[in-house]
C-alpha cells in the first residue's frame, strides 16, 4: 500500500504545481490517476532507454520526481498553500445529505469487497490486459516475449496493443505485492468520484450534487465496470474530467481547468486510442472560442498534446512489432446508406431502451437538452456541444470499421460501443444538474426547502 500512497503523493503534488487553490474533493481526486498516468509513461520511458521496469526503478522516479517537486513548491512559498484545502464553497451537511452518503458508502463497500475478493474474470483481461501486467512485471519491459508467439488473425493481437495506460498500471500493482489487479480499479473509481463531486458542488449544493453523484455512480453498466478489470472505466474516467474541466475553463477562464483537462485527455488517449474522437468536441468548443477571444495559442497546445498518444504509441507499436492497429477500419471515406442507418438505430436503442445498461443517463438527458434548447442554440452551451459532436464522432467510428476484418457490426455495438458510451455517462449527468433550466428549477426547490 506504500507503493500507491506515493503514487498518489506524486499526483497530489503535481495538481498543486498547476494550481494551489483546487478544493480538497478536487485535489483528492485528481491525484491519484494522474500519479499513476505518471507512473505509466514512466514506464515507457524506462522501456525506451533499457531500464528494467521493476519496483525499485519506480520508486525511485516518484521519489525523486516528488522530492523534485516539493523543493519547487516550497521555493515559491506554497507549501502552506498546498496543505490550506481553502475552498471558497461553504459546506452545508443537512439529513438530506446525510441519507445519500450513507447509501453511497454502502454500494461503495460493496463493490470494493466485490474488486478485493475476486481476481479478474472477464475475457478481454485474461487474454489481454491482466495478462500483459503480469508479464511485464515479471520481464521488466513492455514488449515482453508474449509477442515472440504467432497470432491467427489482427483481432487475435489488439487486446495486446492498447496504449499501456492500464497494463502498466496493474503491472505496477503486481510488482507493488498485490494479487490482485483490480485494486487499481476501485482507486481510480473512488478518485473520479471525489472529483466529480468537487467539481458538481461549484454549481450547486452539497445535497443536490451528493444526489446526483450517487445517480450516477449506480448507472447500472458504469457501476458494474468499478469492478472488472478493464480498460473502458478509466477511459471514461479521463475523457469525462478532461469535458468537465475543459467547461470550467471557458466558463470561468480559470487555467488550472485548462491543464488539467489537458492531462486528462492525454491520458485518456494514452489509455484508448479511439478516444481522439472526443479531441473532435474540443476542437469545436475551441473554434466557437476562437469566434469570440481570437485566442488560438492554448488550442493548440492543447490538440497536439491530446494527440500526442495516439502517434506516439501507434508509431511505437508499428516500429517494435510491425503491427498496423488501424487496418480494421476503412482508410477512406465511404457512403452505405444502409449501414450508417443500422448503426444510428441500433446505437440508439441500446443507449435509450435498456433500462439495465444505462438506467434514465440519455432519456432525461435528452429531455433536459429539449427543455434547454433555446439556451443551447442562443448561447452556445459547451457541455451539450461537446456531447453532441463528441457522441457523433464516436458513432462515426464504428462506421469506418471495415466488418470483413473487425467482425460482425452487432457484436461490436453491444461490447465496445456500450462500453464505450461510459465517457458520456457523467458528462450527461453533470448536464442534468447544471443546464441553466435545471439551475432554475433546483434553486426555486431550495428556496422552499431551506426557508
Amino acid at each position: 500500500m506504500i507503493s500507491l500512497t506515493l503514487v498518489f503523493i506524486l499526483g497530489f503534488l503535481i495538481v498543486n504545481v498547476l494550481c494551489t487553490h483546487f478544493s480538497l474533493f478536487e485535489k483528492i481526486g485528481f491525484s491519484f490517476p494522474i500519479g499513476l498516468g505518471i507512473v505509466s509513461i514512466s514506464f515507457f520511458i524506462f522501456h525506451i532507454f533499457h531500464i528494467k521496469i521493476d519496483i525499485i526503478s519506480t520508486m525511485i522516479a516518484i521519489i525523486s520526481m516528488s522530492i523534485s517537486i516539493y523543493f519547487w513548491l516550497r521555493k515559491k512559498d506554497k507549501i502552506a498553500e498546498v496543505i490550506s484545502f481553502k475552498t471558497n464553497i461553504a459546506f452545508k451537511i443537512t439529513f438530506s445529505w446525510i441519507l445519500c452518503i450513507v447509501v453511497f458508502l454502502y454500494f461503495l463497500f460493496g463493490i470494493t469487497a466485490k474488486n478485493i475478493y475476486y481476481t479478474p474474470l472477464e475475457y478481454d483481461s485474461i487474454v489481454g490486459y491482466d495478462m500483459l501486467a503480469k508479464t511485464i512485471a515479471k520481464e521488466g519491459k513492455l514488449i515482453t516475449s508474449f509477442f515472440q508467439y504467432p497470432y491467427q488473425n489482427t483481432i487475435d493481437i489488439l487486446r495486446f496493443t492498447y496504449p499501456p495506460f492500464v497494463s502498466s498500471s496493474f503491472a505496477f500493482a503486481y510488482m507493488s505485492g498485490f494479487e490482485n489487479s483490480k485494486i487499481i480499479t476501485i482507486l481510480l473509481f473512488v478518485s473520479f468520484l471525489f472529483a466529480f463531486y468537487g467539481l458538481l458542488r461549484q454549481k450547486i449544493n452539497d445535497t443536490w450534487t451528493m444526489l446526483i453523484t450517487l445517480i450516477m455512480m449506480l448507472t447500472p453498466e458504469f457501476f458494474s465496470h468499478a469492478s472488472l478489470a478493464l480498460s473502458n472505466l478509466p477511459n471514461g474516467i479521463f475523457t469525462s474530467l478532461s469535458a468537465i474541466c475543459i467547461i470550467f475553463y471557458f466558463q470561468e477562464r480559470q487555467k488550472k481547468y485548462f491543464y488539467i483537462s489537458l492531462i486528462f485527455m492525454f491520458l485518456s488517449n494514452w489509455t484508448r486510442s479511439d478516444s481522439v474522437v472526443y479531441v473532435f468536441g474540443t476542437l469545436v468548443l475551441f473554434i466557437f472560442d476562437f469566434l469570440k477571444s481570437k485566442e488560438w495559442k492554448l488550442a493548440t497546445v492543447y490538440i497536439i498534446v491530446s494527440i500526442m498518444p495516439v502517434i506516439i504509441w501507434s508509431n511505437f507499436i508499428h516500429y517494435n512489432l510491425h503491427i498496423n492497429t488501424s487496418e480494421i477500419f476503412i482508410n477512406h471515406l465511404f457512403w452505405d446508406f444502409n449501414k450508417l442507418t443500422q448503426l444510428f438505430t441500433k446505437t440508439s436503442l441500446l443507449m435509450l431502451a435498456s433500462g439495465m445498461t444505462y438506467g434514465i443517463t440519455f432519456q432525461l438527458f435528452l429531455v433536459i437538452l429539449a427543455l434547454n434548447t433555446v439556451d443551447v442554440l442562443t448561447k452556445q452551451i459547451p457541455l451539450a456541444i461537446f456531447i453532441i459532436i463528441s457522441w457523433f464522432s464516436y458513432t462515426l467510428l464504428y462506421y469506418q470499421m471495415d466488418n470483413s476484418i473487425a467482425g460482425d457490426l452487432d457484436t461490436y455495438i453491444y461490447t465496445g460501443f456500450k462500453r464505450g458510451m461510459f465517457n458520456f455517462v457523467p458528462i450527461c449527468w453533470f448536464f442534468v444538474a447544471t443546464s441553466p433550466l435545471s439551475l432554475k428549477w433546483l434553486s426555486k426547490m431550495d428556496d422552499l426547502i431551506y426557508k
